[in-house]
């Protein structure tokens, strides 16, 4: 789909797998050139009913090689709130391997990013509502605060993949890790053939 907005054009596009209990949505985008208060893409709003309360939690990696988890059971986040009429934002995770995760004991919906095409972090916001809960996932690609701000200008884009498991993290990670390594070289052992560039031709035919 194809949507105009003030200073510039959005369009995303959707990838759904038959195979896999996963999505891709792609936003690219053209701006003029704006200087937005803060800009988040790829917001998630999860299904209260998709998961046991007492049991929900986000888990992801900040910096270290260990996978860090938060229940959300009778606890507060509001990373995308305001901390003051200067600074758009209240905080966000670092989530290094380019995902966060939300899940309960027995599944769980990964949101990956490829951090090489265009950084975003995470952000979170839980409460607990009546008898349900909010739960919702942000992902900035800029904030503001007294320092200055950010200008957008031209052609961007990013990716988000919505991965379904069954309370299995590894096979998230590994998922991540081929989403934000595209290109692998492998180093070949230098042949005999090498030093004569006939013979290597004739081997390649």
């Amino acid at each position: 789909c194809k949507v105009a907005i003030q200073g510039g054009i959005f369009w995303k596009y959707y990838y759904i797998y038959q195979d896999s209990p996963r999505i891709d949505v792609k936003f690219s985008f053209f701006l003029d050139n704006i200087s937005p208060n803060s800009f988040r893409l790829g917001t998630v709003t999860v299904n209260p009913e998709a998961f046991d309360e007492r049991h929900v939690k986000f888990s992801t990696v900040n910096g270290s090689p260990h996978v860090e988890m938060f229940p959300l059971s009778g606890t507060e986040f509001h990373h995308n709130h305001s901390a003051g009429a200067d600074t758009s934002g209240h905080g966000c995770l670092g989530a290094t391997e380019g995902w966060i995760d939300i899940s309960d004991h027995e599944k769980g919906l990964s949101i990956i990013t490829n951090k090489s095409e265009l950084y975003s972090v995470p952000m979170v916001e839980f409460e607990s509502i009546r008898k349900s809960y909010l739960l919702r996932v942000y992902h900035s690609i800029s904030e503001s605060d007294e320092t200055g701000k950010i200008f957008w200008r031209g052609h961007n884009h990013i990716n988000f993949t919505l991965l379904g498991h069954q309370d299995n993290l590894e096979s998230v990670r590994s998922v991540s890790g081929h989403i934000n390594r595209k290109l692998i070289c492998i180093k070949r052992e230098k042949a005999v053939h090498d030093d004569n560039p006939s013979a290597l031709i004739r081997n390649i035919k």
